[in-house]
């Protein structure tokens, strides 16, 4: 309905300012709004448009009225786009001073959730219920908002971290290749007896740290280590199944 009927809301007026004793009227009233309900649930241009010139006496009626007819009649609960919202935001523009005496009445007589103010008041019977709500409810924002940027700030924080230990692990890396680099270049410019002599005595480094060339040795360049580093040798040869240093295995134990 895009237009609320001027008889509707005469009727509705009137159901906002009889008596709650006056049981014959009330329901006289009922039965002739009954048919209209739709009107609980009309856009908010309408009920603006419809209450455009209305005094506060009649807005306060018309707001009462419309909350004992959601409540006494199915199919009148607009829900959150009731007409009592729109209806006490009109009172409310014209007297603020008294809107809260209505706003109290509203709140103590209507179990719609969304009247009077729109947003939904979980229940709350009173101004003084409905101010202490919005401002745990505003708390509750501010304590999400404050955890909601915490998360923000440790994601840029995280990632910065990621990002350096990245560099790090970049810069050991380099560090290692020139650390092997220059061990290698050592080892290139001893004799072949030296370099087998070492390899048994790194506990630091396994034989994928070594070129493979260091295994094309003769035997008689093996059994010219000593006994000792000869077996310690052997042991860290033995492992290999194939490459030079798996032919060097093959080759001093058969």
């Amino acid at each position: 309905m895009d237009v609320i009927p001027n008889h509707v809301l005469k009727k509705l007026i009137a159901l906002g300012e009889i008596s709650k004793c006056d049981d014959a009227g009330r329901h006289q009233l009922y039965d002739s709004l009954r048919p209209f309900d739709s009107c609980g649930r009309t856009h908010a241009n309408a009920w603006i448009a419809a209450t455009d010139g209305f005094s506060l006496e009649e807005l306060s009626s018309l707001a009462r009225g419309l909350v004992v007819a959601e409540e006494s009649m199915p199919g009148w609960n607009g829900g959150s786009v009731s007409g009592v919202i729109w209806i006490f935001r009109a009172y409310q523009k014209k007297a603020p001073e008294k809107a809260d005496a209505l706003a109290n009445w509203i709140l103590e007589n209507s179990t719609n959730p969304f009247v009077p103010y729109g947003s939904n008041r979980a229940g709350v019977k009173s101004i003084a219920e409905y101010e202490e709500f919005q401002q745990a409810k505003e708390q509750r924002r501010a304590r999400l908002e404050k955890h909601s940027e915490a998360e923000q700030r440790c994601k840029e924080i995280r990632e910065k971290v990621t990002r350096r230990h990245q560099q790090e692990k970049m810069t050991l890396q380099n560090a290692k290749a020139k650390a092997r680099q220059a061990l290698l270049t050592q080892l290139d410019n001893t004799s072949a007896k030296e370099r087998l002599e070492h390899i048994p005595w790194d506990d630091e480094h396994d034989l994928t740290f070594y070129p493979e060339n260091y295994a094309d040795v003769t035997p008689i360049e093996f059994d010219s280590l000593d006994e000792i580093s000869r077996q310690r040798l052997i042991s860290k040869i033995s492992p290999r199944h194939k490459g030079q240093w798996a032919k060097l295995f093959e080759k001093v134990t058969h």
